[in-house]
C-alpha cells in the first residue's frame, strides 16, 4: 500500500515507492516538504490531528478509486503528524474474493444439487421447478415443510444453481444456539467485547458475503 507521512503543518515528510507510483510523480523531491492537501484532500487535517482520531474515506486519485486511511502519529520522540495509507479498492475487492474462495475450499460449500432430490410426483416436480426459478433471483427464500421432506437439500440446490455457486455456502442451525449467542454468531464480535472474547471473530453473515447464508430451523 502507498504510505505518506505528514507533519503537524500538513506537509509531506516522507513517501514510499507505492504512493510515488499512485500519484504518478516524476521525482520524490517534487512533494517532500510540500502540503499533502492537493494529493489526498487532507483539508480537515488540523481537526484530525487535534482530536488524535483516525479517519478513512474513498478518494478518486488519477482516475482510480482508493481506500485512504489517516492515522495520527503522536510519539513523544517524534514530531506530531500522521500516516496516510492508500490502497486500491480493486486490490481490496480481489483480496476479499480470494479469502472467500479460500473459505469455500475449506468446506463452506453446498453438497447437493437438484439431481440429488429424488421423486417423480407432480408435487415434487413443481417444487423443483419453483426452486430453480428462485435460484436465478437475488432474494431471500423461505423454505417450509415437515421434518424429513428435504428442506436442506432444496437450500443446497438453490445455491448450486445460482450465480453465487462458486462463493461460500454458510449454514447455521438456529435451534442449536441460545438466543443470547445468536447475535454474535451472525454478526461476529471484536476482541474484548465480552469476558471470553480473547480474539475477534467474523460473523456468519460476513463469511457468507457474496454467497448464501442458510439459516436452518429458523
Amino acid at each position: 500500500e502507498g504510505v505518506l507521512a505528514i507533519n503537524g503543518q500538513g506537509k509531506i515528510v516522507n513517501i514510499n515507492n507505492q504512493a510515488y507510483r499512485v500519484f504518478q510523480l516524476t521525482t520524490v523531491g517534487e512533494v517532500i516538504g510540500q502540503p499533502a492537501e492537493p494529493l489526498v484532500s487532507t483539508g480537515e487535517w488540523k481537526d484530525f490531528l487535534k482530536n488524535n482520531s483516525e479517519k478513512e474515506k474513498i478518494l478518486r486519485i488519477k482516475g482510480k478509486d482508493y481506500y485512504v486511511q489517516y492515522k495520527p502519529l503522536n510519539e513523544e520522540e517524534l514530531e506530531t503528524g500522521a500516516l496516510i495509507f492508500i490502497r486500491s479498492t480493486d486490490r481490496i475487492i480481489e483480496e476479499e474474493r480470494k479469502i472467500r474462495k479460500g473459505l469455500s475450499e475449506k468446506g463452506l460449500t453446498a453438497k447437493y444439487t437438484f439431481k440429488d432430490i429424488l421423486g417423480h410426483s407432480r408435487a415434487i416436480r413443481e417444487n423443483i421447478q419453483m426452486a430453480e426459478r428462485y435460484s436465478r433471483v437475488n432474494s431471500n427464500v423461505l423454505i417450509v415443510g415437515e421434518t424429513g421432506t428435504g428442506k436442506e437439500l432444496f437450500a443446497h440446490s438453490i445455491h448450486q444453481a445460482s450465480k453465487r455457486s462458486n462463493q461460500p455456502f454458510v449454514a447455521l442451525n438456529c435451534a442449536a444456539l441460545p438466543e443470547n449467542l445468536l447475535e454474535s454468531e451472525l454478526f461476529g464480535y471484536e476482541k474484548g467485547a465480552f469476558t471470553d472474547a480473547r480474539r475477534a471473530k467474523s460473523g456468519r453473515m460476513e463469511v457468507a458475503t457474496g454467497g448464501t447464508l442458510f439459516l436452518d430451523e429458523i
